[in-house]
């Protein structure tokens, strides 16, 4: 009886019934105005042939289910009523459609559901050798109603509320009504409720009875010819939650429900079976008081509408009494029922009508009533507030927001009735960068593939926004094993591609163990300007880094750094930052900062291994040093090294041993990087020498783009200065295993709080070789680039240890993306990931708030699970169904009908 102050959100959706496959076939299947009852050929013999109707409805493959997605045995999942199963895929298939990843979330779910009797449950009456395997206890659990709810809470950990609701026929929004009373208390964070039925056989027809089933197998609810309903099945489920923390999380609101209630119209009626015009006006008007708007601006009507001759005349009467006591307009408000499509669901029936309206409200059309001609002469249409549509009309346009009514009534008098209305306007979505990541996980590697191909057509539409698809994807789904990861680029309107060369895709399978991650951190030499531009634009985490370090240093370089580092150099890369007192510090900044990064999106590194200056990064994050102190260090550095004279570095091709034929007293071996690959550092008038005869030799050299010789003898001057200032600072133990690259073997204490070896930091040769050599040799580990550059990755290849050791991965820029961002950056984690990293989905995109929205689902990997042959194949029939039980109260409901009518 009681609501939300602002409502309670449906978010999420997922259905089967006849005819339609999913939400949205369902939808097409109303707004066409088709019907999605089955015909048969099939007759019996006798004389129930003459009342014999060889139609019903039929939900699709029933017969089908995944039961490895769930892990259960298959032999279990044969024993499984199909109501269980269809039910758990549902559920299951609507938390995805809504956006949740309840495991992530941590969010405490209920679940308020019932079924119908398990008609599957009487194929095991013959087979007491299934019974005897499985053991009558798992033959019970599977085929119970009993067990409907917790057995889908048990298979996706949900942790609230797992209720059975039974009411028959209102089953299924009772439960609507239950689970909304369940967050209202706060006994859960989010609800799934809804129903199945399901006859087995499903294919075999019908003995007609009058007044209750349809003598023709058409359903006609509301018309002067309706003769009853059609028996059909179908499941339905909503996820449902507080409309103010949906709104809050950024959910994707499909409608709101205003009012909720339900009731029993107790011993007032002719009949256990009859309905109540007194109990039905009573649980309608609770619904309207709850949701206190007014009546005028609900403009459609899901009536319960089972076509019998009794039933939709006092169901109309009680209608009109309810909102006839809030306004005296007429015909304003359009009647439907979704049993004139797909016939009578029984316990799914509520459900069904629900999930029709939140469609119609959704999309704001009024789907035709396809088997009307002219009304019940019982029911008074032209007098009440009510029409009935033979034509899809366009809502009318009012101020108020779209609003809509949903009855549903059980045998034996359990009635309910909700108001909905369509979903507040969502606000603008917020800028967002034109790179995004849209990860994609899946079961097996078929799934997945099939996931991209609905992912790739999705990403095709119009309208589409990017970074809300990306959002949805990362926060939204579980994580499988078989994984992809789609990098794509928006067009100018932040939502279309502009073409495949803006899109990448990275495929992999991984296994259940996590593998650790070790950084390379690169030295000076590799900065550029605008280089941090787009990081610094959309990442808080590399913003707040940069803009501490450079407060840091505020007093030495003024904002002049951070300028540098984040102005806007258009498409192209910013010319190389070449001074030592920008330089230095700049390299300890974007690898700091773009490392804190890393860190913030959930891969922390297990070791770490820094070229030259990179180390002082390495030292910080192992706490060995502080960042303020590594910037003081640095920036002296960088000023001691601007006052030595002009010198070069050459990258030559060569072992070490090889290049000492090319050594002189001033121009040393600088850096070993590989077994052929080293650094000569010296003069530059030697350097350039050097360069010209190598190139005769044939021998491959390049020129390393910095105005000093670093790692040389020309360093030497200012080393008693920086000596003094290094036995000033304060060093810790690591707390991180890392490589020195003085040495090439791993740090300890005594080696690096020891202030002379970071002056030997500063002159002696890099020793990443053998640095590399020790990282390399955990064949487990995965060796990750973080900053911007490959360099050092491509140097890690090319060490012997790459061949034992584990996958290396780098930030690799395209050249047609301009200054390296978020692109490179998304690259490389897109790779990690593939191959097991765990990523932290959530830190992506910034802070930005984004919105959840339909992007495809996990696809089931259906195969069949069936005791035996399906009996329809035989014929057989399973006994007297719902509406044949009505018969035995039929006539005496027949007899009171003048009386009844003419209360109205």
């Amino acid at each position: 009886m009681t609501a939300a102050a602002d409502g309670i959100a449906i978010i999420g959706m997922a259905c089967r019934f006849p005819g339609a496959r999913d939400v949205d076939e369902f939808w097409e299947l109303i707004r066409d105005g088709r019907s999605g009852i089955a015909r048969f050929g099939y007759e019996p013999p006798g004389p129930a042939a003459e009342l014999y109707v060889p139609a019903s409805g039929v939900v699709a493959d029933i017969d089908a289910f995944d039961s490895a997605f769930f892990g259960i045995p298959p032999r279990q999942a044969d024993v499984m009523d199909p109501q269980q199963r269809l039910l758990l895929e549902c559920c299951h298939e609507a938390l995805e459609s809504g956006g949740r990843d309840t495991s992530a979330a941590g969010d405490v779910v209920g679940l308020f559901a019932g079924a119908a009797r398990s008609d599957y449950a009487k194929l095991l009456e013959g087979r007491p050798d299934i019974v005897a395997a499985v053991g009558e206890r798992a033959v019970s659990i599977a085929t119970d109603k009993d067990h409907l709810t917790t057995s889908v809470a048990y298979r996706l950990d949900l942790r609230g509320p797992a209720v059975t609701v039974q009411s028959t026929c209102s089953t299924s929004l009772v439960a609507v009504h239950m689970a909304c009373q369940s967050l209202i208390l706060g006994e859960c964070d989010l609800a799934v409720a809804g129903g199945v039925s399901l006859r087995v056989p499903q294919e075999v027809g019908y003995t007609a009875q009058d007044g209750v089933t349809s003598a023709d197998g058409v359903c006609r609810p509301f018309d002067a010819a309706a003769g009853g309903s059609i028996p059909s099945g179908g499941v339905g489920v909503v996820v449902l939650r507080p409309l103010a923390a949906a709104l809050a999380d950024g959910d994707p609101v499909r409608a709101v429900l205003i009012g909720t209630a339900i009731n029993n119209s107790g011993a007032g009626r002719v009949g256990y079976t009859a309905p109540s015009v007194d109990g039905q006006t009573t649980v309608i008007g609770e619904a309207l008081d709850v949701a206190d708007v007014d009546v005028e601006s609900i403009a459609y009507v899901e009536g319960h509408g089972t076509a019998t001759p009794l039933g939709d005349p006092i169901e109309v009467a009680a209608l009109t009494q309810a909102f006839g006591r809030r306004t005296r307009r007429t015909r304003f408000c359009a009647l439907g029922s979704v049993k004139a499509n797909i016939g009578h669901a029984d316990c799914a029936a509520g459900i069904a009508g629900l999930i029709k309206a939140v469609l119609v409200v959704e999309r704001g059309v009024i789907p035709p009533h396809p088997t009307f001609t002219e009304p019940n002469p019982a029911i008074d249409l032209e007098g009440s507030p009510f029409y009935v549509n033979t034509e899809p009309c366009k809502w009318p346009t009012t101020a108020a927001p779209r609003r809509a009514g949903v009855s549903s009534f059980g045998i034996g008098g359990t009635n309910s009735h909700v108001i909905l209305e369509e979903a507040p306007e969502a606000a603008p979505a917020a800028e967002a960068a034109e790179w995004q990541i849209l990860p994609v996980s899946a079961r097996t590697e078929a799934a997945r593939e099939r996931m991209l191909t609905d992912l790739r057509a999705l990403l095709d539409r119009p309208g589409v926004d990017l970074a809300d698809a990306s959002y949805t994807l990362r926060v939204g789904r579980r994580t499988f094993a078989s994984r992809a990861v789609l990098l794509a680029r928006a067009g100018g309107s932040g939502a279309a591609l502009r073409g495949a060369r803006d899109r990448e895709e990275i495929c992999g399978t991984t296994a259940d163990v996590q593998p650790p991650v070790a950084f390379l951190l690169a030295g000076a030499g590799v900065q550029r300007e605008g280089h941090s531009r787009e990081l610094y634009r959309w990442e808080p985490r590399y913003r707040e880094v940069v803009d501490e370090c450079c407060e840091l240093l505020s007093e030495r370089t003024g904002a002049g750094l951070r300028d540098i580092l984040v102005r806007d150099t258009g498409s192209e890369p910013g010319p190389a930052i070449l001074d030592p007192r920008l330089a230095v510090p700049a390299a300890f900044i974007t690898e700091l900062a773009t490392a804190s990064l890393w860190t913030s999106w959930g891969v922390a590194p297990e070791a770490l291994l820094g070229y030259s200056t990179g180390e002082y990064v390495a030292a910080c994050l192992a706490g060995v040093l502080t960042p303020s102190t590594a910037l003081e260090l640095l920036a002296a550095r960088g000023e001691l090294l601007t006052a030595l004279p002009p010198g070069g570095m050459l990258s030559v091709a060569l072992s070490q041993s090889e290049a000492a034929a090319w050594t002189t007293s001033s121009t040393v071996v600088a850096a070993i990087n590989a077994p052929s690959s080293v650094v000569l550092s010296g003069p530059s008038s030697e350097i350039e020498h050097i360069n010209a005869k190598l190139d005769e030799a044939g021998i491959p050299a390049r020129p390393v783009h910095v105005p000093h010789a670093y790692h040389s003898p020309a360093v030497d001057p200012v080393l008693p200065e920086f000596r003094a200032l290094v036995a000033t600072a304060a060093f810790s133990s690591p707390r991180m295993p890392y490589v020195s690259s003085v040495t090439g073997t791993w740090a300890t204490a005594d080696l690096v709080t020891d202030p002379e070896y970071w002056v030997r930091h500063m002159r002696e040769p890099v020793r990443f070789a053998d640095g590399l050599s020790c990282l390399l040799q955990d064949a487990e580990r995965i060796v990750l680039q973080p900053g911007f550059g490959q360099d050092l990755a491509t140097l890690a290849r090319m060490s012997p240890a790459s061949v034992t050791g584990g996958p290396i991965i780098s930030a690799k820029p395209s050249p047609a993306d301009g200054p390296p961002g978020l692109r490179a950056l998304f690259g490389a984690a897109a790779h990690l990931w593939v191959r097991g990293a765990r990523l932290d989905w959530a830190a992506f995109g910034g802070q930005s708030a984004r919105r959840r929205v339909a992007v495809p689902t996990h696809p089931f990997e259906r195969t069949r699970h069936w005791l035996g042959d399906p009996p329809e194949a035989r014929g057989e029939s399973t006994g007297p169904s719902l509406f044949e039980s009505l018969n035995a109260q039929l006539d005496e409901m027949g007899r009171q009908l003048t009386t009844i009518s003419g209360r109205f």
